[in-house]
């Protein structure tokens, strides 16, 4: 099964991996996602509410939803299990969860030990086993593994219908640019356009809300996405600079270059060695203002 991931491809198979975490900013795509910690700590937030999460506490992620990521230590970076599929794979379970989303969206680690006692190891397990998948008998069985999983998890948050009230202006262009930053040509322009504004007030409220220019925002997803394919896919460093919207190996390298500090190809072999990357990322540190009634949750 090859490793290639996040908005733009089609998950008709789940995709599972067990790696290390870096930063990921704000953003949404269609597919459901489960996340456990597997080491170390994520700060994250979740549909306008930040959480901190340690180890073996799971986030269930709707379609749609804004979500981030955020390692409060940028020396030591959390070990991640992730699960991103097509609400589809999973039938009448999918159908349900395009419709409602988890009550409890977070489970903590001491109810889901009650189900799994050994929950690293058979997030680990699920993981091999589905990227050494041979025959169809054996796909059959991990995936019937994976969705009484999925099931029990979902079965122990429960559900609670979307709430369609109408966005911000705002939450509208984080999602406009969420959906459209790997097309090369997406623009402030565009996104004022799609949104009916001018462009300067789309700067105001970016810059108000987040800190960073719209430009800098979708410079910032682009790089987040390169650095997930960089560690978790074999693609060639051509292949990730047109995937995240680049339209030259040049412009990828220099912008990857003035985010994080070193160069794609750096990057990679640091990974894989096993060794972090203290770069000049900059780092949205201003999420509390995206909702004015972000809720920080006091529990751990």
């Amino acid at each position: 099964m090859q490793s290639s991931i996040y908005e733009n491809e089609m998950y008709v198979r789940p995709y599972l991996t067990v790696a290390v975490s870096t930063p990921f900013p704000l953003h949404q795509h269609k597919h459901i996602e489960l996340i456990c910690v597997m080491s170390g700590v994520m700060d994250v937030i979740l549909d306008g509410r930040s959480y901190s999460l340690n180890v073996g506490d799971i986030m269930l992620v709707s379609p749609y939803v804004l979500h981030s990521y955020n390692p409060p230590d940028k020396d030591s970076l959390p070990t991640l299990f992730k699960a991103l599929f097509e609400p589809e794979c999973f039938g009448t379970i999918g159908e349900l969860l395009m419709q409602n989303r988890p009550k409890q969206p977070i489970l903590r680690a001491e109810n889901v030990k009650e189900h799994f006692p050994n929950l690293a190891e058979k997030l680990q397990n699920l993981s091999d086993n589905f990227h050494s998948v041979a025959t169809p008998e054996e796909y059959v069985a991990n995936f019937d593994e994976l969705m009484h999983f999925i099931s029990v998890l979902i079965g122990i948050s429960g559900f609670k219908p979307v709430d369609n009230k109408d966005d911000s202006l705002f939450v509208r262009a984080v999602k406009l640019c969420c959906k459209h930053y790997s097309q090369e040509k997406f623009s402030v322009q565009q996104l004022a356009a799609e949104l009916n504004v001018s462009a300067s007030r789309l700067q105001q409220l970016f810059s108000q809300n987040l800190q960073l220019s719209v430009k800098e925002y979708i410079t910032l997803l682009r790089i987040s996405k390169a650095e997930s394919l960089l560690q978790e896919s074999n693609a060639s460093i051509i292949d990730i600079a047109y995937i995240c919207g680049y339209g030259t190996v040049r412009s990828f390298n220099r912008s990857f270059l003035s985010i994080c500090g070193v160069t794609p190809t750096e990057y990679r072999v640091s990974s894989q060695n096993g060794t972090s990357q203290k770069n000049g990322r900059k780092i949205l540190s201003n999420f509390e203002l995206f909702y004015p009634d972000l809720e920080k949750r006091p529990d751990r």
